[in-house]
């Protein structure tokens, strides 16, 4: 199919492009919110997990083990929900804490600490999928088995015997100098469709994809249509009908 040939040709010219800079976590955060997003991931995953039972009836533990590692992803649909929390210095100044923003934001550091942190606690224990599949416990139950009693584990990170670290100087300075930044839906989707087109094509990076903005996308698009031999009227007509697919975002 020529749509499809094209996209591959573009994905192909992205893999070779010149990656954004990485967004990375804050440096030893994650411990600070274990127990916070511990909490919320637990309670989103669940409530995630029964809307889509509710919709489709029996499930795989394999599809929700996928859905659990997607949810600790703020590029995935899955993962949308990090985007709506902030991170904050708590009150007494020795520690952080997650802080509901009410809209989604960008793409920054807090978030990406938010996703690390979700990914080391939501993923530690095989079971909780087992649970999830099983459907017969509630969000309180698995918030306690998880994030209390720890699962496999000795002790969960809400624990009284988890370890709370020391909050140094430069973090908490880092975390009270990221401002907190709304994102409309057109970027959530634009960023979500990219990073479905990468998992898609392996080699392609999401950085490199990410760089890209429509404008960009849609003249390499109508160059690669142009090679096939359409003109320029029909490469973009052609185009349209493609974003219109969504192909592109």
């Amino acid at each position: 199919m020529r749509a499809w040939g094209v996209a591959c040709a573009l994905l192909g010219a992205l893999s070779g492009a010149d990656a954004a800079r990485k967004v990375v976590a804050f440096p030893e955060a994650s411990a600070h919110l274990a127990c916070a997003i511990c909490k919320e991931g637990v309670e989103y995953i669940h409530g995630y997990v029964e809307e889509k039972r509710a919709g489709r009836g029996r499930l795989r533990e394999d599809t929700i083990q996928e859905w659990m590692e997607a949810s600790c992803n703020p590029k995935t649909r899955e993962g949308r929900w990090l985007r709506y929390w902030d991170i904050k210095v708590t009150d007494d100044g020795k520690g952080l804490d997650m802080l509901y923003a009410g809209e989604a934001g960008r793409l920054k550091r807090k978030t990406q600490t938010l996703a690390d942190a979700c990914s080391q606690v939501l993923l530690a224990d095989s079971d909780l999928s087992g649970y999830l599949y099983k459907g017969k416990k509630d969000a309180k139950w698995l918030t306690k088995y998880h994030c209390v009693d720890g699962g496999e584990e000795d002790v969960g990170p809400c624990h009284k015997r988890a370890k709370k670290p020391k909050l140094g100087k430069k973090l908490k300075k880092l975390v009270e100098g990221e401002p907190f930044e709304m994102a409309d839906n057109a970027e959530l989707s634009a960023e979500e469709q990219m990073a479905e087109m990468a998992a898609g094509m392996p080699g392609v990076p999401e950085e490199a994809l990410k760089m890209y903005r429509r404008d960009n996308m849609e003249e390499m698009a109508i160059d690669e249509l142009m090679k096939e031999g359409a003109d320029e009227e029909e490469a973009r007509e052609m185009y349209r009908e493609m974003m219109a697919a969504g192909m592109f975002g």
